[in-house]
């Protein structure tokens, strides 16, 4: 029984490690997206700067 548990409990931090690396793809996808916006514009565009991810906040 106490194999099935130590089972369990490895299964689910292997879960939360994937949803922590997916978050982490999705943070760096955001900044590509931005990023790559940002190459295209001439000028900084203010809605791009509002909406990053990870400005601080004022």
């Amino acid at each position: 029984m106490n194999m099935v548990k130590a089972k369990i409990k490895i299964l689910k931090i292997d879960d939360m490690n994937l949803k922590n690396i997916s978050e982490q793809i999705d943070k760096t996808q955001q900044l590509n997206d931005i990023l790559n916006k940002l190459d295209e514009e001439e000028n900084f565009d203010d809605e791009i700067w509002r909406n990053f991810p990870f400005r601080k906040a004022n």
